[in-house]
């Protein structure tokens, strides 16, 4: 999900940046990446992040609608709201393509020059006098000026022997659904949305994946990223299943996809965006706790500007690795 709808008026202003260069990269790429359907994001009127959302939404200059329960399912007749639930609808609100990002992403840094290993897992960095090293599963052994460390759930592994992280993975699990009638959940009809309430949220049916998205954005299991159980479970499907019967009943009990995925979670669910300690040269990104994607494109271009020693145009001292320290 793509949005600037947040409890949190920063996260909304930084994605007045990340939206241009979502932008420029699809230009340049020539393909579609972010597919703008609008957002429904619903809950009871007086929840904390329902009051959030909109004093963010204001504070950042943010156009957006409210409607009641009875207004929404008008408008989104697929949708179920309870009395006393409002919803907010932000037209800017989407989805990106993930895979086709990513791709994208190499396809676009390779035609600049970069050299992309893939299958190459990284062993560890050893910070020396001259250069950075980098030794590789494959036997090599890279050297560099400057080092940005991505890694994911991988993250408090590989920087271990110089800083815990408190990062904790879990395992996410996620379910498509079949509609009972397909035209309602298109996009064009139906939004991406969050259910603040209950921590639920999901997308229209989109071409590239069959069904219509459904998920709990809720922190799962933790797990050993080396051994995770990827298989779906009943237990995953059935609480995915009763939600679905209460607030979208257009949808049938059938799942035609199903998937599981990880976060990478900080305690606060902030991003960690900092260099090593004591170490200036190496660069730490953890951009992560389930919403750190529709970031990647400016957060791109934050770890450039920190490799590099130029000035970040925003306060970032609420990501630095020293508040868990």
């Amino acid at each position: 999900i793509i949005r600037r709808v947040y409890p949190d008026r920063f996260y909304t202003r930084l994605m007045d940046a990340a939206y241009p260069l979502w932008e420029e990269l699809q230009r340049e790429a020539g393909e579609d990446l972010l597919i703008r359907t609008g957002g429904l994001f619903f809950g009871p009127e007086d929840h904390p992040e329902m009051i959030a959302v909109r004093d963010a939404l204001d504070a950042n200059h943010v156009s957006y609608d409210v409607m009641d329960a009875e207004a929404a399912r008008r408008r989104f007749p697929a949708f179920r709201l309870y009395p006393g639930e409002i919803g907010i609808y932000q037209k800017d609100g989407g989805f990106l393509n993930a895979s086709a990002c990513v791709r994208t992403n190499l396809s676009v840094a390779a035609s600049h020059g970069a050299e992309i290993r893939t299958s190459t897992p990284v062993e560890r960095i050893e910070p020396g006098p001259e250069s950075i090293a980098v030794p590789t599963a494959d036997g090599s052994t890279l050297h560099a000026d400057r080092v940005i460390v991505a890694a994911g759930p991988w993250m408090r592994e590989l920087l271990s022997p110089f800083v815990t992280l408190p990062l904790v993975v879990t395992r996410q699990a996620y379910c498509h659904f079949e509609p009972r009638t397909p035209a309602p959940f298109e996009v064009g009809r139906f939004p991406i949305w969050i259910d603040f309430g209950t921590n639920v949220y999901g997308f229209p049916h989109e071409r590239t994946t069959p069904g219509v998205k459904v998920a709990g954005h809720s922190h799962g299991a933790a797990v050993d990223p080396h051994a995770v159980h990827r298989e779906v479970e009943e237990s995953d499907r059935e609480p995915l299943r009763a939600y679905c019967r209460e607030r979208l009943p257009d949808l049938s009990p059938a799942i035609i996809y199903e998937k599981v995925c990880l976060y990478t979670n900080t305690p606060d669910e902030d991003f960690i965006i900092d260099h090593l300690p004591g170490e200036d040269r190496v660069t730490i990104m953890s951009c992560c706790s389930g919403h750190g994607f529709k970031f990647t494109a400016l957060m791109g271009r934050i770890a450039a500007w920190r490799a590099t020693g130029e000035a970040v145009p925003w306060d970032m001292s609420r990501f630095r690795l020293s508040r868990f320290l």
